[in-house]
């Protein structure tokens, strides 16, 4: 799987930027999981990919508050 990890949060709009794009084989609708010291924090499902990174919706507001840059994500 790979391994990448949170570059930007956008609370207020409920998305993040992850580190992993097109070339890691992301696509858009591909869920995603969200990870701190290997607990499992969120998941989301990406909206827009880029070459280099993608947007991830979090839908729960719940926990798309506690996401932060340097957590880490893998597609699920």
């Amino acid at each position: 799987a790979f391994q990448g990890e949170v570059t930007s949060v956008n609370a207020r709009q409920d998305f993040v930027i992850i580190s992993m794009g097109a070339a890691q084989g992301a696509r858009p609708g591909r869920g995603v999981t969200v990870f701190r010291n290997g607990s499992r924090l969120a998941t989301g499902y990406i909206d827009r990919v880029y070459p280099t990174m993608s947007a991830v919706i979090v839908p729960d507001k719940n926990v798309s508050s506690l996401i932060q840059e340097g957590d880490s994500v893998s597609f699920s």
